[in-house]
């Protein structure tokens, strides 16, 4: 009995010791051996990373080969381009001094003209202006009044020298808007010279010339008036004389005007060329323009026409 119980609880832990055993022996027998294909995979893959590793360097030095004929190329075209360039910028300064040296001429061709016409009409004046004055004194031998007599001659006097010298005055004016459009003129030029559109300048500009034009003109015309006292005897003395201011007030206001107009002409011209962009910061070679023609060119313009040198007579 008591060796049937030795045997069955003997019988158990044999098979459990045995068991791990023959594990053990199963998976040591089913590790593989090594595989006669693996070298040749091996090879295979060296070679395709060779073969990549040259297709790269290949294409690498293509992107080196074409760089280099790219920036080749586009020197080439730099050069052409600064060749354009040079040439066109010779072309705009060769404008430059033809446009300044045209306008510098028929500005001084136009002061000269006027000034040579106000002489002529002066002279032409004067006999008549002494001629007046004569037979004003004839008429006024009627009057028996001398304090009258005087006031009345003192009044021809001082409405002629009024005239003229208002005259004077806005001649001197227009010929200082003469010299402001010269630099706005002169500025529309360098402005063109570098590449700008200076179109709208160029039509505010000649309207300015035709104001100013206009203006001198009735200057002319205005040096030339005689103002008569037209009576018969005192009783109508008072009424001559104011007639005869009236209508010399009247022309003068007239070309006080368009001295006005010639002057906002100017001005106008001078906004238009602010409106160009940096147009005070552009500049040609300083040996294509002579150095007193332009040399207060910067600003200039704004200041010149706000300042009181080119207001006229309330």
């Amino acid at each position: 009995m008591n060796t049937l119980k030795k045997v069955l609880i003997s019988a158990p832990l044999a098979f459990f010791m045995v068991l791990p055993a023959a594990a053990q022996t199963n998976s040591v027998s089913a590790v593989p051996a090594a595989s006669p294909a693996r070298p040749a995979l091996r090879a295979v893959k060296r070679d395709a990373l060779k073969n990549f590793r040259a297709a790269k360097q290949s294409e690498r030095q293509n992107v080196r080969e074409l760089r280099r004929d790219t920036r080749g190329e586009v020197r080439e075209v730099r050069q052409a381009g600064r060749g354009e360039v040079k040439s066109l910028r010779k072309e705009n300064i060769k404008k430059f001094r033809s446009n300044r040296s045209e306008f510098r001429d028929n500005l001084k061709a136009k002061r000269e003209d006027f000034r040579n016409r106000l002489q002529e009409k002066r002279d032409e004046i004067r006999d008549r202006i002494k001629t007046k004055r004569a037979a004003l004194k004839e008429r006024l031998k009627n009057i028996r009044d001398e304090r009258k007599k005087a006031i009345v001659e003192r009044i021809d006097q001082r409405i002629q020298d009024l005239s003229n010298r208002l005259m004077e005055r806005f001649s001197n004016i227009l010929e200082k808007l003469d010299d402001v459009l010269n630099r706005i003129d002169s500025r529309a030029d360098k402005a063109e010279a570098n590449g700008r559109d200076v179109t709208a300048v160029r039509s505010v500009v000649t309207e300015a010339e035709n104001a100013i034009a206009a203006a001198r003109d009735a200057i002319a015309a205005q040096t030339t008036k005689v103002y008569e006292f037209n009576f018969t005897d005192e009783t109508q003395l008072r009424q001559a004389v104011g007639t005869a201011r009236k209508a010399a007030h009247d022309d003068i206001v007239q070309v006080r005007e368009l001295v006005r107009v010639a002057r906002d002409a100017v001005r106008r011209a001078a906004t238009t060329l602010a409106q160009i962009p940096q147009v005070d910061e552009l500049e040609v070679e300083a040996s294509t323009e002579n150095a007193n023609s332009d040399a207060s060119a910067n600003g200039a313009t704004n200041s010149d026409t706000n300042s009181g040198n080119t207001e006229v007579v309330e």
